[in-house]
């Protein structure tokens, strides 16, 4: 008994001892492992952290907010509190670095309305409006139910001469639309004597509530207004942008596009006695609806209505389109060729 007795203490005993021992090396594995995860989270951390200030550095380099900006070859000087909130918005859009892909491609998609605004003696800088307006989409339409390169809304749209009905809406032609937004410009140009920064707030908002604002206020200080907030940062992103792109660093330099997307095609003026349906004229677009809305964004309906209109055709269709409107007995006239 006493032999058992012994037996079964030293069983304990070799038991505990190794359980300490067992205890020992969990414990120390424990703290290397933890040693290294801390070391390895540091690690990380001052990479992320090496990552953020070569980042930054990449994106911030030479923003400089100058005292005095050029816009529209006018000078426009500007104060310390409008400087900071410029950078503010440079520093962000030159951080959202999807967008400079995109603008580069439109920019060269629609090279046109930079001819339009040249060949209408208006300043290029309207095309930094054009961009915080619609980022250059031909097809967008805001939720008060502005739409296009211009974001018209409709009754402005109609004062303009743009053709806005159940057929056809002519705000989603931006070269329509750019002669359209021009003379809607200059207009407000006349209204508030030639200050771009009023002008600039009342295409935004309308020209009542910027000169009610004017009165209530007794200034014809667009930075000191009291407007929607929208309205008020309205023409500081107009700024942030024209600086970001013309930045001796900036980033439309920096993409090319490599494929040519654009498909040749002629404008014609195209008379009908009676409605054509899109789907006739389908093999003139390579039997495709796409193409044809491509080509004629205004009407948004599959239709023509009868009347006389102008639509564009790929070039190389021009004899299959002519047999077409033949059968219609319809007329047309080729205005010019993109």
């Amino acid at each position: 008994m006493k032999k058992s007795n012994n037996f079964h203490s030293w069983l304990l005993v070799v038991l505990l001892v190794i359980l300490v021992i067992q205890s020992i090396m969990l414990f120390n594995a424990y703290n290397k492992s933890h040693e290294v995860e801390i070391s390895n989270n540091t690690k990380i951390s001052q990479l992320a952290e090496r990552i953020d200030t070569i980042w930054s550095d990449f994106y911030l380099q030479n923003i400089d907010i100058p005292k005095q900006i050029y816009f529209a070859d006018k000078e426009l000087t500007l104060d310390d509190v409008v400087r900071e909130e410029i950078f503010a918005k440079v520093v962000r859009f030159k951080s959202e670095r999807w967008r400079w892909p995109i603008i580069n491609y439109r920019l060269d998609k629609y090279y046109f309305v930079l001819d339009s605004l040249r060949s209408m003696n208006a300043s290029e800088d309207l095309i930094y409006l054009a961009i915080q307006e619609s980022f250059l989409n031909p097809r967008a339409v805001s939720w008060a139910k502005a739409a296009g390169f211009w974001q018209f809304m409709p009754p402005t749209g109609r004062a303009y001469k743009l053709k806005i009905n159940e057929y056809i809406d002519q705000r989603f032609d931006p070269g329509e639309a750019t002669i359209a937004a021009v003379k809607h410009f200059n207009d407000l140009l006349k209204v508030f004597s030639g200050n771009w920064a009023l002008s600039a707030a009342a295409y935004n908002v309308g020209e009542n509530r910027v000169l009610q604002s004017m009165r209530i206020k007794g200034t014809d200080n667009y930075f000191d207004l009291s407007l929607p907030r929208e309205t008020a940062e309205y023409f500081i992103n107009i700024l942030a942008w024209k600086i970001v792109m013309e930045a001796d660093d900036n980033f439309i330099k920096r993409f090319s596009q490599s494929v040519d997307f654009s498909i040749p095609s002629i404008e014609v003026r195209l008379t009908l006695s009676q409605i054509l349906m899109a789907k006739e004229l389908l093999p003139v677009f390579s039997y495709s609806y796409r193409v044809w809305r491509v080509l004629n964004p205004m009407y948004v309906r599959d239709l023509i209505p009868k009347g006389t209109h102008l639509i564009k055709i790929p070039k190389e269709s021009l004899a299959i389109f002519n047999q077409i409107i033949e059968r219609k007995k319809a007329s047309y006239v080729v205005i010019e060729n993109n």
